[in-house]
């Protein structure tokens, strides 16, 4: 069995689906990091004494690199991007209709597919794509293995392509070329890897990535939510609100290299792949 940080190399002995679903206990498991011993005295000697202050030159220069990056960030993140993700509702509008969820459920629907889908399946989707730069061909048919409905694997590569659609008009670099890869076959494009891809050229670190992708679920999923009467503007920003920390607790301890997405949300899955013939949203 796979250790959740292994290297797709090291699960070449069964399919990548199957590596995936053994993957699948670790990556619920509540993190249980200990904390570190930060009592001892510093050292004493030359590699003991401060380093000297800045140049308000440099510092002005880190600070403009700061604030870009930040601006760039806020930019990609924004409501009004058109990445297509409005037009998905992630199986919460079957999940109303039908009963499974309702006003009063709405937190912990959305505690679920942040904490059972975005953390163990889309992040490490995200950082392998972010680490495989501009060839995430090999990442991108490991992801498509995982995805176990074919209806969620479509929707997957549909919401990519838009992505990749978008970033490429807005002319960041890499995009252009992994839009025509997905056009021609060469890939599948699933979502998490495109933007893992496409945000590391455009020189986002993979925390920020991370932080970007968790606040996009959540907000795509929060907009649906008021778009099906199921919120009111007020409440919808409370509950993202209440996500931000899970967010942030993930996207500042980046999945570990080679760690293969394993999410488990039954409810919505099942959601997924029962759309009402008139329906508002995709799936």
């Amino acid at each position: 069995m796979p250790a959740p940080g292994a290297s797709p190399a090291g699960v070449s002995a069964v399919s990548p689906a199957v590596a995936c679903a053994l993957a699948l206990g670790p990556a619920l498991q509540e993190d249980s990091r200990a904390d570190s011993d930060v009592s001892g005295a510093p050292d004493s000697g030359p590699s003991a004494v401060a380093p000297g202050p800045e140049a308000p030159d440099q510092v002005r220069g880190r600070a403009a690199r700061d604030v870009g990056g930040l601006l760039l960030a806020l930019r990609l993140g924004d409501s009004a991007f058109p990445s297509g993700g409005f037009a998905f509702s992630w199986g919460l509008e079957t999940a109303l209709r039908d009963g499974r969820t309702s006003r009063a459920g709405i937190g912990p629907w959305l505690a679920q597919e942040l904490g059972r889908r975005w953390a163990p399946f889309d992040c490490p989707a995200l950082a392998g794509g972010w680490r495989a730069g501009p060839d995430p061909g090999a990442w991108d048919r490991l992801v498509d293995e995982c995805l176990w409905a074919e209806a969620v694997r479509v929707q997957s590569a549909a919401a990519g392509a838009a992505f990749l659609t978008a970033t490429a008009a807005m002319g960041l670099p890499g995009a252009a070329g992994l839009r025509d890869a997905v056009a021609g076959g060469a890939l599948h494009g699933h979502l998490a890897v495109m933007q893992g891809a496409v945000w590391r050229a455009a020189g986002l670190p993979l925390e920020t990535a991370l932080a970007l992708s968790g606040q996009g679920v959540a907000r795509a999923l929060v907009s649906a939510a008021v778009r099906l009467g199921a919120l009111g503007a007020i409440a919808a920003q409370r509950h993202l609100a209440e996500l931000a920390p899970l967010i942030a607790r993930h996207a500042e301890s980046p999945p570990p290299e080679g760690t293969l997405p394993a999410g488990f949300a039954p409810v919505s899955d099942v959601a997924l792949l029962r759309p009402a013939p008139d329906r508002l949203f995709v799936n």
